[in-house]
């Protein structure tokens, strides 16, 4: 590990690479049994695992889970369908001309999921990141307090170009990171997520 690596925050705040290595470290293993690993890697097919795993990142907070659970099983094929029209190849890979691509794409399938009974920005962004976590980020209080400017945007896309522009940035630190904590099944957009989320950053 390079210590003269270093990663710039949404706020603008600069972590060393063993500050921002630490954070992601202090992160719960066992989220990454219950939410990330099972059926890992993006696919097309919503699973009932997709939809059980929320509980593991409290998606419906303190409420009762089953009602929503249930109304986006049944939208399950609609869900395939927008899933499939979004790309598979990680984030960092991609050409800017396949980021602008994909964004509508993204956007519409967040649009659909949040309109189902029961689902929030919360909820959606977890259950989409299940099919997609090569490239969907996760929304929630936390995330919003570093990106509270874009809480109120009518659509998703203005927040998910800004958080592509940082994980971009930060790319090698965030690789630095995966490589040092052996979480290679993690794509860095994840990574970025668990940084964010930790009261250390």
């Amino acid at each position: 590990m390079s210590s003269e690596l270093t990663l710039t925050l949404p706020d603008g705040k600069v972590l060393s690479i063993v500050e921002a290595t630490d954070a992601v470290g202090q992160y719960n293993p066992a989220v990454f049994d219950l939410y990330d690993r099972p059926s890992s890697g993006p696919h097309d097919e919503l699973l009932a695992i997709d939809v059980l795993s929320l509980n593991a990142l409290n998606a419906f907070g303190p409420g009762a889970p089953m009602t929503a659970m249930t109304a986006v099983w049944e939208k399950r094929d609609d869900i395939n369908e927008l899933a499939a029209g979004i790309t598979k190849k990680n984030l960092e890979l991609l050409t800017a001309s396949e980021i602008d691509e994909a964004l509508p794409r993204l956007d519409e399938a967040l649009e659909y999921i949040d309109a189902v009974r029961g689902f929030g920005y919360t909820s959606t962004s977890k259950l989409l990141h299940r099919l997609r976590p090569n490239i969907t980020p996760i929304w929630d209080s936390r995330i919003q307090n570093w990106y509270h400017n874009y809480a109120r945007d009518k659509t998703w896309t203005p927040w998910l170009r800004q958080v592509f522009q940082d994980v971009l940035k930060n790319r090698h630190c965030l690789e630095t990171i995966r490589a040092d904590l052996r979480l290679d099944f993690l794509p860095i957009v994840r990574i970025w997520d668990i940084l964010l989320w930790s009261p250390d950053a």
